[in-house]
């Protein structure tokens, strides 16, 4: 009797196991939200109208998973900016990589306005992106990502001057860049009060 219960419960325990698996099979990580940093501005690259975010990492997402994850340097190209206007993205994407597995998500940028709040002593400004999801094999310790298929991005700067009147990018300190981005539709004011908490609760 003792044996034939031993017996049911090993298999139930493999029943269990088994089910537990293929649960676990192909499990998707669903993120909507995400914020980080870019670690400097480089004003080097491309001509007096052109510069660069570089060293760019999702730092916190809503639910606290995927940090660590990249951003592909994002060059900005100021040919023709009037402030608060239209500028061009280097590339017309925007990529976030995971570099532990080689996989990415790919956005195309539809179109970006850059406006400059202040200019001196230190430059401040912000940008804001209207991003499609291109392309996304995205993974995480095994699990696929699921993005959303538009998100709005707000990068907020300082340090820099993006100047209309003469069409060029410099640097008024040590430049850097954060950045928040949600699903469409968003306002300039709710990605401005994402981006807040988001930094609050870091």
């Amino acid at each position: 009797m003792t044996g034939s219960r031993n017996a049911a419960i090993a298999a139930s325990v493999i029943v269990l196991s088994i089910l537990a698996i293929a649960s676990n099979a192909g499990a998707v990580l669903v993120v909507n939200e995400m914020s980080g940093t870019f670690g400097a501005i480089d004003t080097s690259l491309g001509g007096p109208a052109y510069f660069e975010l570089t060293d760019g990492v999702v730092s916190q997402t809503e639910t606290d998973i995927l940090t660590g994850l990249t951003i592909m340097p994002l060059g900005v190209d100021l040919t023709g900016f009037t402030n608060g206007g239209i500028v061009a993205i280097a590339g017309g994407t925007i990529t976030v990589e995971n570099p532990a597995t080689s996989t990415s998500a790919v956005f195309t940028v539809n179109f970006a306005t850059l406006t400059q709040v202040l200019s001196s002593p230190v430059g401040l400004g912000y940008m804001e992106l209207d991003l499609s999801q291109f392309s996304n094999n995205l993974m995480y310790l095994g699990e696929a990502v699921t993005l959303p298929s538009s998100l709005q991005m707000l990068i907020s700067y300082n340090g820099l001057v993006a100047d209309d009147a003469t069409g060029t990018a410099s640097l008024t300190s040590i430049g850097s860049a954060s950045f928040s981005a949600v699903p469409e539709p968003a306002t300039l004011a709710l990605l401005l009060g994402g981006f807040v908490l988001l930094r609050k609760f870091r």
